[in-house]
């Protein structure tokens, strides 16, 4: 049976231009497939909505900042999102098991196994990594374009090097709504809750999937398994 495939390459990840027709032909493969490279970042989501509910599925090459732009426009169309991850960072492909080698996660996308993940939204900006709160925005305001381009994920060490020179303390006040499981590890406390409200003093940055978007005071809630993507079981 066919698939179509609408294929997009965020211009400013690391490896793309170089895998991109390479990539094209192997999806062609499987049947039609419309492949995007947009120069402005900002453009990805209005190609999604344009060409998505054309295609049984979307894949994104990028990091964890492309999929957080894609997120809104890839739930619109509804379509299961096959991940590329080559990006700076990748923390959402290793949290699923998708590896950066590429013929590795085009072979997943092949299987055709699809996860539930679920979406979250901090200020009402949508996420499915991670936000940041305190020294991990720091750390990524110590870090350009530049140096994220010459040294990849090494430019984390360095920014985190910068940002505990700057760091200062705060203090946060919180509520939340709790859920079924809780569980200490080392010295940290994990709480799974589907809602949480607090505020900061001073008022504080806020990364929702490595990109500064929103600020304190945050409202977080989660929306249960709202994105199929293709994963590992």
């Amino acid at each position: 049976m066919s698939t179509s495939t609408l294929l997009i390459n965020n211009h400013g990840s690391c490896s793309g231009k170089t895998s991109l027709a390479e990539l094209a032909e192997r999806f062609g493969s499987l049947g039609p497939v419309i492949v995007e490279q947009p120069d402005r970042p900002e453009d990805l989501p209005g190609l999604i909505r344009r060409h998505g509910p054309q295609v049984d599925q979307v894949v994104l090459g990028g990091g964890d900042g492309t999929v957080n732009l894609a997120l809104d426009a890839v739930l619109e169309v509804n379509r299961p999102l096959g991940l590329l991850p080559i990006g700076t960072a990748n923390d959402l492909a290793r949290s699923l098991e998708i590896p950066e080698d590429l013929d590795q996660a085009f072979a997943i996308i092949l299987d055709g196994h699809i996860r539930q993940i679920d979406v979250a939204y901090a200020n009402q900006v949508s996420f499915v990594n991670a936000i940041g709160l305190g020294l991990g925005p720091q750390m990524t305001r110590q870090m350009d374009s530049e140096t994220k381009a010459r040294l990849g994920v090494f430019s984390y060490l360095i920014g985190v090097i910068r940002a505990f020179r700057k760091h200062r303390s705060f203090e946060v006040i919180g509520r939340l709504r709790w859920g079924h499981n809780t569980r200490a590890a080392d010295d940290m406390t994990h709480i799974r809750c589907p809602r949480l409200v607090l505020t900061t003093r001073p008022k504080m940055e806020i990364t929702v999937d490595g990109e500064f978007l929103t600020s304190t005071p945050l409202a977080c809630e989660v929306r249960p398994q709202a994105l199929k993507i293709f994963a590992p079981d």
